[in-house]
């Protein structure tokens, strides 16, 4: 993670290409992932591997989704889920945080 510049969180937005959920709880998402793992969340990008973060961060929890489950009560995701990427994340968590967002 060392060398990375910010990234402004329109540029993630954009980056995350076409996803069905508001750029509010998008930018949630990616603010969650930095708390969970103890790092900026401007140096987060979309691309981002889950595994790469949880290593290099000193997260509270042994994963980024545990955290989000534990702190944000969320539902965990199906067991058939495949979450690799930041992008996945937002995809997965998104439309339960975009509903606490509007509401």
């Amino acid at each position: 993670m060392q060398g990375r510049s910010a990234i402004s969180n329109d540029e993630f937005y954009a980056l995350l290409g076409p996803v069905p959920i508001s750029r509010e709880a998008a930018i949630r998402v990616r603010l969650e992932v930095g708390h969970a793992t103890r790092m900026p969340a401007d140096l987060i990008a979309a691309n981002d591997s889950i595994r790469e973060l949880e290593a290099v961060g000193k997260g509270s929890h042994p994963e980024i989704i545990d955290y989000f489950a534990d702190l944000l009560f969320v539902e965990e995701p199906a067991k058939e889920s495949i979450i690799v990427t930041v992008r996945d994340l937002v995809t997965e968590f998104g439309p339960q945080l975009d509903k606490s967002v509007r509401d």
